[in-house]
């Protein structure tokens, strides 16, 4: 294993240069070796998933042969590319005959190639929702795994506390 250079370290006090050095092979380590941090990846896995349990749910075992159902897996392959970097277009190749066995085999290449060349799209639940025409009772019914729920809105403004107050009134006594 090749072993990064470091920079030879300067510090106050010499009695903390070992720690320092520890400190920056285990960064110099992390950078070759160490997990990519993709906290989008969770949220990709999600809505890849929702979309599946949505569609079968809907659907059934495959797609119908008209535009919503092209148009569902479109939605749906956008996310299979996310989730298989650099493996995307067998994954959706094979996911799209999976769900859409009336879709040729060159149709379903040509349909991967096209969503692999472009950027994938990240939607939010309620805008992937109003895309595949999921109706609100649906959304609220009660499912084991359900993400694609309207979330709460927080609220803006809370009731107003007494240190609150104290600052409204003292300002505007202030301005008379």
């Amino acid at each position: 294993m090749k072993r990064a250079a470091l920079a030879p370290i300067r510090v106050a006090k010499p009695s903390a240069a070992p720690r320092h050095a520890e400190v920056a092979l285990r960064y110099a380590w992390h950078e070759t070796h160490g997990r990519v941090y993709a906290p989008h990846r969770l949220v990709v896995v999600n809505r890849a998933r929702e979309l599946r349990l949505f569609l079968s749910y809907r659907h059934g075992d495959t797609l119908p042969d008209n535009d919503a159902g092209r148009d569902d897996l479109e939605l749906l392959l956008n996310y299979v590319v996310q989730l298989n970097p650099g493996y995307g277009v067998p994954a959706m190749i094979a996911e799209a005959r999976a769900w859409a066995p009336w879709l040729s085999c060159e149709d379903a290449r040509t349909l991967a190639k096209r969503i692999a060349g472009r950027r994938p799209i990240k939607l939010k639940a309620d805008t992937i929702a109003r895309r595949i025409g999921c109706t609100y009772a649906e959304r609220t019914e009660p499912q084991e795994h359900w993400l694609l729920r309207p979330q709460p809105r927080p609220a803006t403004r809370g009731p107003p506390t007494a240190p609150n107050r104290r600052r409204a009134r003292q300002a505007t006594e202030k301005g008379r």
